[in-house]
């Protein structure tokens, strides 16, 4: 039989399990940022060397 406070316990373990998963895709979408970034900024100095040189 499901007691409250094995209800609880229960319960607090999903919290501390969605907890962790909003801070682990916290921390992916910011990697997913800098390294995008850093991408897209390289590319775009590729193609204003290729503009200023022609």
């Amino acid at each position: 039989m499901w007691t409250d406070e094995r209800l609880k316990d229960r319960f607090d373990n999903v919290d501390r399990s969605l907890e962790r998963m909003d801070r682990d895709i916290r921390d992916l979408r910011a990697l997913m940022i800098q390294l995008w970034g850093s991408t897209i900024i390289g590319s775009l100095g590729v193609i204003a060397t290729l503009v200023v040189t022609r």
